[in-house]
């Protein structure tokens, strides 16, 4: 068995006659992976500064992982399976204030 735990407060478990009491995770993604978040910020600055456009192959993959977030969110909303080839189709046949949230 493996197991991997995210950040905590403490690293301190305590074992009592009702089970294993520890610390609670940190709460968001950016609290558990503040130094990850701090050196993307870091890696994006400098690509502004250098006006060096992402390599073709990461617009590649972020415009698919839009996509399939997209098809999942659009599968979840209109309760049925949604392919990805379809996903361009299907954006407008949902209103835009279901998507992502309310609209602004």
């Amino acid at each position: 068995m493996a197991q991997a735990n995210n950040t905590m407060e403490s690293t301190v478990t305590v074992a009592t006659s009702q089970g294993f009491l520890g610390p609670r995770s940190d709460f968001s993604f950016p609290e558990r992976y503040k130094q990850t978040y701090l050196t993307e910020i870091d890696e994006w600055l400098d690509q502004v500064r250098e006006k060096k456009p992402d390599p073709a192959e990461w617009t590649r993959r972020h415009i698919m992982l839009e996509k399939v977030t997209t098809a999942s969110e659009l599968s979840w909303r209109l309760g049925r399976e949604v392919r990805i080839e379809d996903v361009e189709s299907l954006r407008d046949k949902v209103p835009p204030s279901t998507l992502h949230g309310p609209a602004h």
